[in-house]
């Protein structure tokens, strides 16, 4: 029986491991551009243009209860004075085969401040020169 865990989703930054992810879609990975760039002529004949940005972004979306905003935001302050603040990014789902990774991601901005009633949740945005992404299945195939 195919069985998902989303506690089975782990991502390190910088040397940090990222917990307290919020309910929903707690993180994505995607590159910035698309692969091929089609071209269409005059005379309605087309061509594929293959495209070398393969650059990318992990969207992360915390509770703000979670100790991983301190580390990011520490990570953001220190890029931001010292231009020392970026490390590689990995993340897996251990439950599945879907995987990305980054050898230099930064920060690109500190994450937007707000409270209320109820516990609020805190985005990030992680961003690389080169992304490597595999999306895969989301339950590991029979052995």
């Amino acid at each position: 029986m195919p069985t998902y865990d989303p506690q089975q989703v782990f991502l390190t930054f910088a040397n940090n491991r990222i917990v307290g992810y919020a309910a929903g879609t707690f993180i994505k990975a995607s590159r910035n551009e698309d692969g091929y760039m089609l071209t269409i002529g005059a005379d309605g004949s087309g061509a594929r243009v293959k495209n070398a940005n393969h650059s990318g972004r992990f969207e992360i979306t915390l509770l703000a209860s979670s100790p991983a905003n301190d580390v990011l935001a520490a990570l953001a302050i220190t890029d931001e004075l010292g231009g020392v603040g970026f490390g590689s990014a990995f993340l897996k789902d251990g439950s599945g085969t879907m995987l990305a990774s980054a050898q230099s991601a930064w920060i690109v901005k500190h994450a937007d401040a707000e409270r209320g009633k109820e516990l609020s949740e805190v985005s990030w945005v992680i961003e690389t020169d080169v992304l490597f992404l595999q999306q895969g299945g989301t339950t590991l195939p029979p052995a």
